[in-house]
């Protein structure tokens, strides 16, 4: 585990640099969320690919060696760095603060993995990160995007984070979840705390991608997006982000999007 020693602080010294600069580098958190979003993202896939255990609707052939063990170093690596990750997220929010259900994810993602890791469960664990982290790199998009105040950048993203929750989060992870539940193995009694487990992750998607439809009410009825997924901590006190030309600003007043909380 010393890996994941050094990448937790090495990432807690780093959030707390980038934490004391966001006013100045705006958008600086969500470009480095990003950045480690993808770089996990293509390091998860490059293991992934070409795995005849991977279920059918991933590509695989849908084999219960799923739930065989794993002792690949690459899968070491990748849940090491996932779990320091995720430790420094549930610091930094318990420090800056965060919505409840934000803690929540952080306890029950960081049970997931450590769970994962302690009983060498790692093929299908690593399909869950995989899932969950492809969107992720759109959700920092979008909130990066409004920070630098880039208007078609947060209408295009917006929309790739939308389509991919979905995707991802909504329809691939609720096939994996029906899969785990109904495996033939590991038995029943191993089964049940990783279900539990993954249907209240599944219900914190569910929860956010109705909030994506509520955002956007209240940018169609007030012109500000409401972002409710972080507290007011999160950005400079005075960001936003213009939807209006220049020409017609000189006859009406102004409307801006911006995060309000």
């Amino acid at each position: 585990m010393w890996l994941m020693v050094v990448v937790l602080a090495f990432l807690l010294a780093l959030r707390a640099f980038l934490e004391s600069k966001k006013a100045q580098w705006r958008g600086c958190v969500y470009w480095f969320k990003m950045t480690y979003y993808v770089a996990i993202s293509v390091y998860n896939y490059s293991i992934l690919q070409n795995q005849d255990w991977l279920p059918k609707y991933l590509g695989g052939e849908g084999s219960e060696r799923i739930w065989v063990a794993e002792n690949d170093s690459r899968l070491d690596i990748l849940f090491q760095v996932e779990l320091a990750y995720h430790l420094h997220s549930m610091v930094v929010d318990i420090v800056v603060g965060a919505k409840v259900e934000m803690h929540i994810h952080h306890v029950v993602t960081v049970l997931l993995i450590s769970m994962a890791m302690m009983m060498n469960y790692t093929r299908g664990a690593s399909i869950v990160m995989l899932l969950h982290d492809i969107p992720d790199v759109f959700a920092a998009l979008v909130k990066g995007a409004i920070s630098i105040a880039f208007p078609w950048l947060v209408k295009s993203s917006f929309a790739a984070v939308v389509l991919s929750w979905f995707y991802f989060r909504l329809y691939l992870f609720g096939l994996l979840n029906w899969s785990v539940a109904y495996a033939p193995v590991p038995k029943w009694t191993v089964r049940v705390p990783f279900v539990a487990l993954l249907v209240v992750l599944q219900c914190l998607q569910v929860f956010w991608f109705g909030m994506f439809f509520y955002m956007l009410f209240q940018s169609s009825t007030s012109g500000k997006v409401v972002d409710v997924s972080v507290k007011a901590s999160a950005y400079p006190p005075d960001h936003s982000c213009s939807f209006t030309s220049p020409a017609s600003s000189t006859r009406t007043p102004q409307t801006k999007v911006q995060k309000v909380h």
